[in-house]
């Protein structure tokens, strides 16, 4: 009774799920493709839970520490509009930070990029965003899909290519963000999809 109930939420709580449910009973789509559909979504649903717990043992070991004396290599759009630069860690003190670290197989990622341009328009005047794309032998031409996404998705965000500091600071899932406070010490820890402008303005006034 409670997997019913469960799958019965998973369908009316996903908006791309309750219409396709639409779509079933209009006989828009054959129930083929609607089963699909909810297997995939359902598997989505576990592995983001599984994602959830993975990102909480990261922030157990994570908040209260400072950020690793590091500089990202190669860094677009945060120096000038233009160029790769190199930016050590402790030149972004000053403001809050988000770190979201996010490789180009993850599909959440991708979605939560527009919602890390919104947080930054907001609060430009309080925090800076930087994605760090990992860029290595499993996530290759990092650089070139982002172009892609950005140019479709119509936004510029300062982004690092890197795959040392995900290794530093022992992060497990690709779509974490690491929230980092003006001092370079690092307050919270949650997946990107988690993070609101209200959670985000929460963590930012009870420092303040």
């Amino acid at each position: 009774m409670k997997k019913i109930t469960w799958l019965r939420a998973v369908v009316c709580e996903n908006k791309y799920l309750t219409q396709a449910l639409g779509h079933l009973k209009e006989g828009i789509i054959p129930f083929s493709v609607f089963l699909l559909l909810t297997v995939t979504t359902i598997r989505s649903v576990y592995a983001q839970e599984r994602d959830k717990d993975n990102t909480k043992i990261t922030e157990v070991t994570l908040v209260g520490t400072k950020l690793p004396d590091y500089t990202l290599p190669i860094v677009h759009g945060y120096v000038k509009p233009y160029g790769n630069f190199k930016v050590p860690l402790a030149s972004l003190q000053g403001k809050w930070l988000i770190l979201y670290f996010w490789t180009r197989n993850c599909d959440p990622c991708i979605r939560t990029f527009p919602k890390l341009r919104e947080i930054k328009k907001t609060n430009k005047n309080d925090l800076e965003v930087m994605l760090v794309g990992i860029n290595d032998q499993y996530n290759p031409n990092t650089p070139d899909f982002y172009a892609g996404v950005s140019a479709v998705q119509r936004f510029k965000l300062p982004i690092a290519y890197d795959s040392v500091l995900v290794k530093k600071l022992s992060i497990i899932y690709s779509g974490t963000i690491v929230v980092v406070n003006p001092k370079g010490a690092i307050e919270h820890v949650c997946i990107g999809t988690d993070l609101t402008e209200k959670k985000i303005r929460k963590i930012i006034a009870r420092k303040e």
